[in-house]
């Protein structure tokens, strides 16, 4: 297979950069496709819009088979941009919104309120005392925001270093190449 045959792009959410990526990138490593990774334009400049996006994704979608992978709001981008393009084989779609051709992100909220209940408050946890705020002066909301971020990522570090041991002994790039190159 010749690069340019088959491509991945991949975008990252609002409030994103590329550099998101870079941990996919290193895990998949040299790959028989070629993979572009997005840096949307509306998170580098106030004046950039939707339609700023939804061009730039376009135009990394070069190959004559491309896969498009979102994160968040990139899932919107990339649904946008993959309504004008015939060389769009699948979409990926990585914590983000499925919307119809046309469709806002507003628009979907709006038909789901309660998925827009959920994504302001979090999930709902059972018991006493469950979703309240500390009593002032004993907590605040950011510090128990930051022992949340510290208990997870103690949680999911052994994880990730089994996955990252795993694919060295494995190698991640060939299985992912394959399933791209399947395309």
């Amino acid at each position: 297979m010749v690069v340019g045959d088959v491509g991945l792009v991949l975008v990252h959410g609002a409030w994103g950069s590329p550099e998101m990526w870079r941990d996919v990138t290193d895990a998949v490593g040299v790959v028989p496709y070629e993979i572009r990774i997005a840096d949307l334009p509306t998170t580098n400049g106030a004046d950039a819009t939707f339609a700023d996006d939804v061009v730039h994704v376009k135009s990394l979608a070069s190959a004559a088979k491309v896969v498009l992978c979102g994160h968040s709001y990139g899932c919107t981008v990339i649904t946008a941009a993959a309504a004008d393009l015939a060389n769009v084989a699948h979409l990926v779609y990585l914590a983000g919104l499925a919307l119809d051709d046309g469709e806002t992100s507003a628009e979907w909220f709006a038909k789901r309120p309660s998925a827009v209940r959920l994504s302001l408050t979090g999930p709902r946890r059972r018991g006493r005392g469950a979703g309240r705020l500390p009593p002032p002066g004993r907590e605040s909301s950011e510090t128990a925001r930051d022992d949340w971020g510290a208990r997870t990522a103690a949680q999911w570090r052994p994880a990730r270093q089994a996955r990252s041991a795993s694919a060295a002994r494995h190698g991640p790039g060939p299985a992912l190449a394959q399933d791209v190159a399947t395309v």
